[in-house]
């Protein structure tokens, strides 16, 4: 079972890096169980990485999905000077619309262009060139040109082919996931495992190093590589660690789907098939509420430390039945 943390698509980048992980500390695994992780089953990893990554090719879907991005963001600007300069005519024509300025659509338009709203901006372009056509007369005899709506209409364009190109993209994406999602799975449990014991080995004898296996920070590299950011141009946040263990007190048993909230950041997640959560946060102190239908919720307080690991082991207790 997948991770309710990651998309299926960021399966294969996650195990990129854990496999790079394991082959810087390689030495380590192999003192710890010899017998398992022997040089087969890492040539096995990186065989399974490389092709899951060619079934769904996620990295190429990502550079074809950022320079789309980029391209309606150009776009996007570019509807604000036209706009601009269309408000010289339209204050201009004031007094012979059939409308008021304030309802020709103006606002909403631009409204829906800060927000960064692409449907948003292709509705509110149809009203604005409904109300233009409604109004040509008196907007021409105030220096309306056929070249000024000429432009809009092609940004607009623009903007509607982008938009239908993001869209074929993503159900290209969707439709391969959902081909090789066996296969996924697949490399999901050896990533897993692999995960599971770097961060057994490291959590108190290095735990900066345990981070490269746990997957909070692993889903924080996995964003920056779908948008290209690098780390180092982030601002320097002084942060921390928070590791769940979750378990029913009834029996034991690991706790999987326990929703966990933390309330000053507005996070939640659920926990994983083996009662683990987390999440890497700034220094502070913080209040988590644990919930599960059926089990009583809980509040806990807890404090973040610079570049270390607050580890909480919760047992979820059933509500009492009369």
């Amino acid at each position: 079972m997948l991770p309710s943390r990651l998309k299926a698509e960021e399966v294969p980048v996650v195990a990129g890096f854990v496999f790079n992980s394991m082959s810087r500390d390689y030495a380590d695994f192999t003192d710890a169980a010899r017998n398992h992780f022997t040089p087969e089953y890492k040539t096995g990893f990186k065989a399974k990485i490389t092709v899951v990554e060619n079934l769904i090719g996620v990295k190429n879907y990502w550079a074809q999905m950022r320079k789309i991005t980029e391209d309606l963001g150009i776009k996007m600007d570019a509807i604000r000077p036209g706009l601009k300069r269309f408000d010289v005519n339209l204050n201009l024509a004031k007094n012979n619309l059939t409308i008021s300025v304030k309802d020709f659509g103006l606002k909403e338009l631009r409204a829906e262009v800060s927000d960064g709203n692409v449907e948003g901006v292709l509705a509110a372009f149809g009203v604005l060139f409904e109300n233009i056509n409604d109004n040509r007369t008196p907007l021409d005899d105030k220096g309306f040109t056929e070249e000024q709506l000429t432009e809009l209409k092609g940004i607009r364009d623009s903007i509607r082919t982008l938009n239908n190109n993001q869209d074929i993209k993503t159900n290209e994406k969707e439709e391969a996931v959902a081909q090789n999602l066996d296969k996924i799975e697949e490399l999901w449990e050896i990533t897993k495992e692999v995960m599971d014991t770097g961060k057994n080995l490291y959590f108190y004898s290095n735990p900066e190093r345990a981070k490269d296996y746990m997957i909070t920070v692993l889903k924080r590299r996995v964003n920056n590589e779908r948008t290209g950011k690098t780390e180092e141009g982030e601002t320097a946040i002084e942060k921390g660690m928070l590791d769940l263990n979750v378990f029913f007190k009834s029996d034991g048993g690991a706790a999987m789907g326990v929703e966990y909230e933390v309330v000053e950041t507005g996070d939640i997640d659920l926990t994983e098939e083996d009662g683990d959560g987390g999440l890497e946060l700034a220094v502070g102190k913080y209040t988590l509420k644990m919930r599960m239908e059926g089990y009583v919720e809980q509040t806990i307080s807890f404090e973040i430390k610079k570049d270390e690991t607050t580890e909480l082991t919760i047992m979820m207790e059933a509500v009492a039945t009369t």
